[in-house]
């Protein structure tokens, strides 16, 4: 809970409210990749990745047999694809 709080007070003194609780410090990337994959991805979910994009974030959305989706990252695709609508992604109000 210390380096939960340390996290959060660290925002905080930059201007970002923040709450201890609704962090989850994990090892590195790959940890949290597969948190959120256990949590959030079942068979066939859609994962739209960049590309090029991280190659531990392909071995993991592989292993959860996610359906991955490849978006370019250029400065003429630019960096959200015009048919994601944020409104429409889960979660989102």
């Amino acid at each position: 809970m210390a380096l939960r709080t340390a996290i959060a007070d660290t925002y905080e003194a930059q201007g970002l409210a923040t709450d201890s609780g609704h962090l989850l410090p994990t090892s590195g990337a790959d940890a949290a990749l597969s948190l959120l994959s256990a949590a959030y991805l079942r068979p066939n979910s859609r994962v739209v990745l960049g590309f090029p994009t991280y190659p531990g974030a392909l071995a993991l959305f592989r292993g959860a047999r996610a359906r991955l989706v490849s978006q370019p990252l250029t400065p003429a695709a630019g960096t959200s694809p015009p048919w994601i609508v944020p409104s429409r992604l889960p979660g989102r109000p």
